[in-house]
């Protein structure tokens, strides 16, 4: 039986094997929950949050923002999220945020 200190999280473990075998990702830091930083190969660095939530909401971008102050996507790796509401696009607009799906995301790491 695993201590509960070695409990690893199924969503940080699906999301952590999926930026390591990025062909763009050079390297990743999780400095929080949800909070990654990623070093791409070409040499810049992104901060993102990701998370795994049904619903993309306003209110739940405005906290990832309120959390971290500086942010380039907040990111719903939930596979049976299939779109964000626009009030959340917006709040992402007008604070300089992407607001995206996982494989969007994944799209767009090459760019």
């Amino acid at each position: 039986m695993r201590h509960p200190h070695e409990y690893e999280d199924r969503e940080v473990l699906y999301v952590e094997r999926i930026l390591s075998q990025h062909s763009s990702i050079r390297s990743f830091t999780r400095v929080s929950r949800f909070g990654y930083s990623l070093h791409r190969f070409r040499g810049d660095s992104i901060f993102v949050h990701i998370e795994s939530v049904y619903e993309v909401t306003a209110e739940k971008v405005r906290e990832a923002i309120g959390r971290y102050g500086s942010l380039d996507a907040f990111v719903t790796s939930n596979p049976n999220n299939h779109s964000i509401a626009q009030p959340a696009v917006d709040v992402g607009m007008q604070s300089g945020v992407e607001v995206l799906l996982w494989p969007e995301f994944m799209s767009r790491l090459n760019f």
